[in-house]
């Protein structure tokens, strides 16, 4: 298991503050800002047609790439979400039960965890997100073409080079598509999280997020905990 060494800033590790505008919402199910970095995400989202979300656990990486890709569905903006993200385990998923759903779910529990946080677990918002929902294995993507979607690629920090460069250009028309990754809890040995970062960096219509541990939103006590281990 690969385990960079983060540069922790004191001052970064601030307390968990309210929303920034907690009277103002950014779509149907009452997703709010809590900080500054996550507005910002959300606009860059918006000018781009790739976006990398790159920091530490419990910022809300994943949080915010469903809550945009629900929100694109209830405005009819987008057709379909297509979820994936590495199986590291075993990425032909063969050693799991059950049909290639079922086997799926265990990688994508985070990503549904978000939308019931966002919708709750029935009514039509939900209905509507679920029926637009789409799971797309790596393995499986060569000769597919994603179009009218929110491409949400989580946990790519356990990618390789190639899954990821395979995964990037999916992309078809009228898409976003929505990388997530923490660039130092990668369970690969040749992770190319952060290569694709470093090379990608500038190129126009793809845009990199780097999340703050100021922006940890989860628990106050996960970043105390990234001080601690990653300090060493």
């Amino acid at each position: 298991m690969s385990r960079k060494k983060r540069k922790i800033n004191q001052n970064s590790l601030a307390p968990v503050q309210p929303p920034i505008n907690p009277d103002k919402t950014v779509n149907k199910f009452n997703f709010t800002f809590w900080n500054e970095h996550q507005k910002m995400a959300w606009e860059t989202i918006e000018k781009n047609d790739i976006t990398i979300l790159s920091g530490p656990a419990g910022c809300a990486k994943t949080l915010i790439a469903t809550a945009y890709a629900a929100s694109s569905i209830l405005q009819k903006r987008h057709r379909s979400i297509i979820l994936t993200r590495p199986a590291v385990a075993t990425e032909q998923l063969g050693f799991l039960p059950g049909s290639a759903d079922e086997k799926l779910m265990p990688y994508l529990m985070p990503i549904l965890d978000c939308v019931d946080d966002l919708t709750g677990k029935d009514g039509p918002d939900r209905k509507r997100i679920t029926e637009a929902i789409q799971f797309a294995p790596i393995a499986y993507q060569r000769g597919r073409t994603f179009s009218h979607s929110v491409v949400i690629g989580d946990e790519f920090q356990n990618c390789t080079w190639d899954q990821i460069k395979l995964v990037l250009t999916r992309i078809g028309k009228r898409s976003k598509m929505i990388i997530t990754g923490d660039p130092f809890q990668s369970d690969l040995h040749n992770s190319g999280f952060s290569a694709m970062i470093d090379r990608l960096r500038g190129i126009e219509g793809l845009a990199v997020v780097d999340l703050p541990a100021a922006s940890i939103v989860r628990h106050p006590i996960i970043g105390r905990i990234l001080e601690r281990i990653e300090s060493r």
